[in-house]
C-alpha cells in the first residue's frame, strides 16, 4: 500500500478531467491484500471501482486468464475513448494532463498510444482505443495482434519504480517468480 500511496496521487493529477472507471487486480504479494485494497479504496474513493483480489502469491494469473478477465471487464464498460493501461509500480514522470495528450494524438481506429516510451505495443503503461484493445483481448498471442496497429506513438511520462521496490522489500525477487 505505501508504493501506491506514493504513486498514484500523480497519476490522479494526470488524468484529472477525464471520467474513469477502474478495474484492479490486487494478488498477494507479502500478505496485504485486505491492507491494499482498503487502500485503493481510500485513493480512488471518487471513481467507480471494480477491484478483484487474489490470495496466491505474486502474478500467477497466466496470459490467458488475464485475457478472460480483462474480456469481462471490457464488457462491463463502453468508453468514450478507450482503455488507459496502468501499472501499479509506475510513476508519471510529467507535469503534463492526459487529456491534452490524447487530443493531440489520440486516433480512434486501432491507436495505441505508449506512455512508457516503448517502441511497439506491450502491456506497460499506455491508453488503447476500444477496438485496439478488444482485438487483443481476445486475439493470443499478442504479438501477431501488434500488425494491426494502425496509429502508434510513444510518450515518455511513466517509469518503472517498482523494481527498486522490489530490491529493497522484497530482497530483490521479482514478484512473478513468487508463485
Amino acid at each position: 500500500p505505501e508504493l501506491h500511496s506514493a504513486i498514484l496521487p500523480n497519476t490522479l493529477k494526470y488524468i484529472e478531467g477525464l471520467k474513469c472507471k477502474w478495474f484492479i487486480t490486487i494478488n498477494n504479494i507479502n500478505n496485504r491484500v485486505n491492507e491494499t485494497k482498503e487502500n485503493f479504496e481510500l485513493l480512488l474513493k471518487d471513481y467507480d471501482l471494480t477491484i478483484d483480489t487474489y490470495d496466491t502469491g505474486g502474478t500467477k494469473m497466466d496470459f490467458m486468464h488475464s485475457c478472460e478477465r480483462l474480456n469481462n471487464y471490457a464488457k462491463s464498460c463502453d468508453p468514450s475513448i478507450g482503455y488507459f493501461w496502468l501499472e501499479d509500480d509506475w510513476l508519471i514522470n510529467s507535469d503534463k494532463m492526459l487529456a491534452s495528450d490524447i487530443k493531440k494524438l489520440f486516433k480512434n481506429n486501432l491507436c495505441h498510444i505508449s506512455l512508457a516510451n516503448r517502441n511497439e505495443l506491450s502491456f506497460n503503461p499506455g491508453i488503447w482505443s476500444k477496438d485496439l484493445f478488444e482485438h487483443v483481448i481476445c486475439t493470443y498471442p499478442v504479438d501477431k495482434t501488434r500488425a494491426i496497429v494502425r496509429h502508434y506513438c510513444k510518450l515518455d511520462r511513466y517509469h518503472d519504480v517498482g523494481r527498486t521496490w522490489q530490491k529493497n522489500n522484497l530482497k530483490g525477487i521479482q514478484t512473478w517468480k513468487l508463485v
